[in-house]
């Protein structure tokens, strides 16, 4: 079991469903020290939701805007340096644990990881665990934010989570930024975070022809998604040129799934031009 003091965790909360939060915070809760809420959905005041009942643990902010995936866990991050944690959990308010998981996550951390200063951010597995992988370990070049544990001394030497992206990319050009540094990513295999990414669609040609299921996203999602991977991509591609050629097929199947299979066809093509263009004209507000 990690020690009190080691470990503090931020979640980002954007309109939740606060029993659904509630179930997926305490699948962690008991294996961080202290847990920094950072509600982003517009409007709200600093009023804290029925279920934080211990205050001492539960620091809860309402920024009363949406300021941000990165903005907000700069916010968590910035109050985690200040009370002298080591390392931070970052999580997303629809992610969570199965039973044991959890246990099993941060005992491997503890064990390989907890006092070493060369890695910036370990994480578990967000698709089918590998049963045969063990407590075992792999370098990654990139993991995403839900379930990711981040060494707080190089967040800070490296500048933090960058504002400009404000939600889509935030996580990759963060591990990118870190592995330019020198530092290392590494993911467990066979340890599984419950964690959403997009809805699914069973969709097909013509209705049936190469039917599958298929992650859809909002038009204004799609636009980010564009956007900021481009930027992205700008910075590092040079660094990391076979990650990128991997990644433009990704985005490329992203875009076409989402203009033919979302049911937004002329949204979708109008969020991809204007992500284009706004990249090209350097124009990185959190509306479109």
């Amino acid at each position: 079991m990690i020690k009190p003091g080691e470990i503090a965790a931020v979640v980002v909360l954007y309109h939740p469903d606060l029993e659904m939060v509630k179930r997926n915070i305490n699948s962690y809760l008991s294996f961080v020290s202290r847990l920094y809420i950072v509600d982003n959905t517009p409007g709200v005041s600093a009023v804290r939701p029925d279920f934080i009942t211990d205050e001492k643990k539960i620091h809860y902010i309402a920024n009363g805007k949406n300021e941000g995936v990165a903005a907000a866990l700069n916010t968590g991050a910035s109050l985690a340096v200040e009370a002298e944690y080591r390392w931070l959990l970052t999580m997303d308010q629809d992610s969570f644990f199965e039973e044991g998981q959890a246990e099993k996550y941060f005992s491997a951390f503890k064990q390989n990881f907890e006092n070493d200063d060369s890695v910036a951010v370990v994480a578990p597995s967000h698709f089918v665990a590998e049963k045969d992988a063990g407590d075992s370990y792999m370098p990654e070049m990139a993991v995403i934010t839900s379930g990711s544990l981040i060494n707080l001394a190089i967040w800070k030497e490296i500048g933090g989570y960058d504002l400009r992206l404000f939600i889509d990319e935030v996580d990759h050009e963060y591990c990118y930024r870190a592995k330019t540094k020198g530092y290392s990513v590494f993911r467990f295999p066979s340890i599984y975070l419950n964690h959403k990414l997009g809805e699914k669609k069973e969709a097909g040609y013509a209705g049936s022809i190469a039917k599958s299921k298929r992650t859809i996203h909002s038009p204004k999602r799609v636009y980010f998604m564009v956007r900021n991977y481009l930027y992205v991509r700008k910075k590092y591609k040079s660094a990391f040129p076979a990650e990128f050629k991997t990644r433009d097929k990704m985005l490329q199947t992203t875009i076409k799934n989402n203009i033919l299979f979302s049911g937004n066809f002329f949204q979708n093509i109008s969020s991809v031009i204007k992500g284009y263009r706004d990249f090209k004209s350097n124009k990185f507000d959190s509306t479109i």
